[in-house]
C-alpha cells in the first residue's frame, strides 16, 4: 500500500518527468535525457538542453490573456487554445501520422494486456483505449510528424505559447524510456529551438511496469510557423526496446 500511495504522488504531480529545452540551430531532434538519470542520446540526436521548458501556465505572467500595445491604448488578446494538433497520439489508429526515421525504427502498436506488456490494471491513463505505442527491437526508435503552423502565423507574431502532454513509462527494473521531442521550426525549415519531454526510469517508477503523465509548457518564437513532434524510444538494456507512450496531446495557448 505505501508503494501505491507514494506512485501515485509521483502520478498526480509528474515529478519523474523531465523537460528541457535544446540549443537552436540545423540537425535532427534532440533526444535528451529521461527522468532524473541521463542517458545517452541516440546517435545524431542531442541532449536536451538548460531545462526551462517544463514550466507550468501561468509561471512568469507568459501564460493567460496576453495584452497586446501596452499602455492606456493597448488592447487584451482573448483566451485562445487550438483543438489537438497530433494525429493518432493515442495509438488507436496503428501507427497512422507517424513515419519511422529508418528502417525498423518505427514504433509499435501494442494491445494494453498483452503477455510481459501493461495491463489495464497498471499505472497509465485513467481514460486509456485499446492500444499504446512500445519500441520495437531496435535500440533506438524514432517516429515523427509535423504540424503546419502557419493558419496562425499572426497569433504567434502576438505571442503564443505550446503545451505538450503525453503517457510516457517502460518496464519494471528496466531503464527503457519514451521521450517526445519538440523541434520548432521557422518557415524556411530552419531549427529555432527544440524541446524534450522525457519520460521515467525505473526508479521514478518504483520499479513498476507501467505510464506516468507528464507535460510540458513552452514560448513559441514570433517566427514559427511548423512543428516537428518526434517520439524516442532508448532501450537500455535486453533484448526488446520497452519505452511506452500513450495519449499524445499538443495544442497551443496564450
Amino acid at each position: 500500500m505505501k508503494v501505491s500511495a507514494l506512485f501515485l504522488l509521483l502520478v498526480v504531480f509528474g515529478v519523474a518527468c523531465g523537460g528541457g529545452k535544446g540549443p537552436s540551430g540545423a540537425g535532427t531532434p534532440a533526444a535528451g535525457a529521461a527522468g532524473s538519470a541521463s542517458t545517452a542520446g541516440i546517435a545524431g540526436l542531442g541532449a536536451a538542453g538548460n531545462g526551462d521548458g517544463g514550466s507550468l501556465p501561468g509561471l512568469g505572467g507568459e501564460a493567460g490573456a496576453l495584452a497586446v500595445g501596452g499602455g492606456m491604448g493597448g488592447t487584451v488578446e482573448p483566451p485562445f487554445t487550438s483543438g489537438e494538433l497530433l494525429i493518432n497520439g493515442d495509438a488507436e489508429q496503428g501507427s497512422t501520422g507517424w513515419t519511422a526515421s529508418g528502417p525498423d525504427a518505427g514504433i509499435v502498436v501494442e494491445a494494453y494486456g498483452a503477455p510481459d506488456y501493461p495491463k489495464a490494471s497498471d499505472p497509465g491513463p485513467a481514460m486509456r483505449g485499446v492500444s499504446f505505442f512500445r519500441g520495437s527491437d531496435n535500440p533506438n526508435v524514432d517516429a515523427n510528424q509535423e504540424v503546419d503552423l502557419t493558419p496562425f502565423a499572426d497569433q504567434i507574431s502576438r505571442g503564443l505559447r505550446f503545451k505538450l502532454k503525453a503517457h510516457l513509462g517502460g518496464y519494471a527494473i528496466q531503464n527503457d524510456s519514451a521521450s517526445v521531442v519538440v523541434r520548432l521550426l521557422a518557415a524556411d525549415g530552419s531549427l529555432l529551438e527544440s524541446h524534450t519531454l522525457g519520460g521515467p526510469l525505473s526508479l521514478e517508477r518504483m520499479g513498476l511496469t507501467g505510464l506516468i503523465s507528464c507535460s510540458l509548457d513552452g514560448k513559441l518564437p514570433a517566427t514559427t510557423r511548423r512543428l516537428d513532434v518526434h517520439l524516442v524510444m532508448q532501450r537500455s538494456g535486453g533484448t526488446g526496446n520497452d519505452g511506452y507512450a500513450d495519449n499524445l496531446s499538443l495544442t497551443i495557448h496564450n
